[in-house]
């Protein structure tokens, strides 16, 4: 980001005297809701400087590709990590219907119950449809399996099966005419 010498202003010292301030040379100010580095104070005027500290300079960057996501399944998921960091991309599902227009994501139940998920899926789809120009639909998927314990049997019915399992077929007919 370039420098704009707009941003730089000076005002009177006076503005602060108000508040019983005295500032000094680097200081940072909050001046109508901006945050301005303080760059000189001379003849009671204050010249403030908006711009952002790193506004101007040249910034290196080393960074280490760690994977490359190949399939659009993959990038839909880490834009999903995205907008929801703690989830575990394994439990995210991921689908592309008609020639690839429309994107069917599943996700775990543990996102229903957090704040604000309505306003998380609404950024997630835009970001998806910007990325993909190719998508017109995201359609999101809350399937929620219903875990039932089997009916347990009583202890004696349980033994009483297996005895007849394992008898000859000739005893269990002689039981049965008993």
């Amino acid at each position: 980001m370039q420098r704009d010498p707009s941003k730089v202003r000076v005002i009177s010292i006076r503005e602060f005297y108000r508040y019983g301030k005295l500032p000094k040379v680097g200081d940072i100010v909050e001046v109508n809701n901006q945050q301005a580095r303080v760059v000189s104070i001379t003849g009671g005027r204050v010249t403030l400087d908006f711009n952002h500290p790193l506004a101007g300079k040249t910034l290196v960057i080393t960074a280490k590709v760690v994977k490359k996501l190949e399939t659009m399944e993959d990038k839909v998921k880490y834009i999903i990590k995205q907008y929801i960091p703690r989830i575990e991309l394994d439990k995210v599902g991921v689908e592309l219907g008609e020639g690839g227009s429309v994107v069917t994501v599943k996700l775990p139940i543990e996102t229903l119950f957090m704040e604000n998920i309505g306003t998380i899926k609404a950024r997630i789809a835009d970001d998806i449809g910007n990325k993909f120009t190719n998508v017109n639909k995201v359609v999101f998927v809350d399937e929620i399996e219903i875990k039932r314990e089997a009916e347990a049997k009583p202890a004696e019915a349980k033994a009483e099966e297996k005895q007849a399992e394992t008898k000859p077929e000739s005893q269990q007919a002689q039981q049965s005419s008993q």
